[in-house]
């Protein structure tokens, strides 16, 4: 079970380091309202790949995260992990759609790209994403926050990151902007810093488990 849970652990390293480099190539090459030309782009279809990739490897490394300090999470860092995990299984979807769905669209039906609305439901799923983003982080915050879990600065970041996830938000739907892009990027990149770092912490740490 420890080897189980350290190779967990080390997936969350690899994925938050996978899902960073896909996070800011993306602010680099598609900074914006996405637009048919750079759907159909081999590096925005890579880039997605990349990303739902790292964001998998993340997934998996949230159990051993866990584990590692199961009595200092309890059932408040219980259901905040799995309220990430639900918004990381969503990364997954979302990349992958944009990875296969987009570039065909972007040949079939161009004029899509001009809606500012998309469909209703993609919109709700995004909706859900963001809501478990915060409410998952701030519930794993908080084990951390009263020194039972990591360092307390992980939960700065964690609650920090929803609240930067506003401005990723506000670069997808706006035009291109390189540098806007890069600063709403901080939202999931924090994100990613903090798992990692619990996941180093745990892959590294063998007193860590009783």
């Amino acid at each position: 079970m420890n080897n189980a849970a350290r190779l967990s652990c080390w997936a969350a390293v690899v994925g938050a380091a996978v899902e960073i480099i896909a996070i800011l190539s993306a602010a680099i090459v598609a900074p914006g309202k996405l637009d048919p030309k750079t759907a159909q782009s081999v590096a925005y279809i890579g880039i997605n790949i990349l990303s739902a990739v790292g964001a998998v490897l993340v997934l998996y490394g949230l159990p051993g995260i866990f584990v590692r300090w199961r009595e200092g999470w309890g059932r408040i860092g219980l259901a905040g992990i799995a309220l990430l995990a639900l918004m990381w299984m969503l990364l997954v979807f979302f990349s992958l759609v944009a990875a296969t769905l987009d570039s065909w669209l972007a040949v079939k039906a161009p004029d899509l790209f001009n809606d500012p609305g998309g469909p209703p439901l993609y919109g709700a799923v995004t909706i859900i994403l963001f809501l478990a983003l915060i409410v998952g982080s701030i519930m794993m915050a908080i084990p951390i926050l009263r020194g039972r879990v990591g360092r307390r600065w992980v939960a700065f970041l964690l609650i920090a990151s929803p609240v930067m996830f506003v401005a990723f938000f506000w670069a997808a739907v706006s035009p291109p902007n390189v540098p806007l892009a890069l600063i709403g990027s901080l939202g999931p990149i924090l994100a990613c810093v903090a798992l990692g770092y619990l996941g180093y912490l745990g892959a590294s740490d063998s007193g860590s488990v009783r």
